[in-house]
């Protein structure tokens, strides 16, 4: 099978091309087996950036493809050498792309921009926040953001979008249990995303190495992030 970049015609499809159609097909074919290599991800955005000026306005139309090349980056993108990394430059290449579709008049999914939207502006500014002494109250929004991810990823009923959901509610419940509490969350709700997670988790029947470590990994995690939030309610 010729695939993506393997192929010569994909960069001239969109130089010949210049509507949208072009890009949801490159989109679809960068997805095909689970990663969004730098290469892939090289050529997109050369392309993109060559055409932009004549296809990004305030329609809906682009606003729907900007919710997909969002997703893209946001589920996709093989940047990083090591999930962490990974986790924070998807989401940093994704959030322009969210924001940009959460604010165009009449898109549909909107709502749904807004929430990839929130959970990034989380994402890249807490760091900066608590070293500032300046993140009280941002856990609760937060979590509420990812009670909708998880809902949306169960929605999707695609494995790759469950897998990285509940890597990213994994990683916020390891990382911060007692920062939701301190902003009013009760072990109960914590426990509810953990559980939200972990049955999203048992849906998933990999059709791939890259997602079977995938899963493999959050499988021996979720004993380790269950006890932090018992831990964090302790005492």
């Amino acid at each position: 099978m010729i695939k993506r970049l393997d192929h010569p015609m994909l960069p001239r499809i969109v130089d010949i091309i210049k509507d949208l159609r072009a890009y949801y097909e490159l989109i679809e074919l960068y997805k095909m087996d689970s990663l969004f290599t730098l290469l892939e991800e090289e050529q997109f955005s050369g392309v993109l950036l060559k055409h932009l000026h004549t296809i990004k306005d305030d329609s809906p139309e682009f606003a729907g493809l900007a919710f997909e090349i969002g997703k893209l980056y946001w589920y996709y993108y093989a940047y990083g050498q090591d999930a962490g990394e990974n986790q924070f430059t998807r989401i940093a290449h994704a959030a322009p792309w969210f924001g940009d579709a959460a604010n165009i008049a009449g898109f549909e999914r909107w709502q749904e921009a807004q929430v990839y939207s929130d959970v990034a502006s989380f994402e890249l500014s807490i760091t900066a926040r608590i070293y500032e002494g300046a993140d009280a109250g941002a856990y609760l929004p937060f979590y509420d953001a990812l009670m909708l991810l998880q809902e949306m990823a169960a929605f999707e009923q695609n494995d790759v979008v469950s897998l990285r959901g509940v890597a990213l509610s994994f990683k916020a419940l390891e990382s911060y249990p007692r920062k939701f509490k301190v902003d009013g969350l009760s072990q109960t709700e914590l426990l509810a995303l953990f559980d939200a997670s972990r049955a999203l988790l048992s849906k998933v029947h990999p059709a791939s190495d890259f997602l079977d470590e995938l899963k493999d990994e959050l499988l021996q995690k979720e004993d380790e992030v269950r006890q932090g939030i018992l831990d964090a309610f302790s005492g």
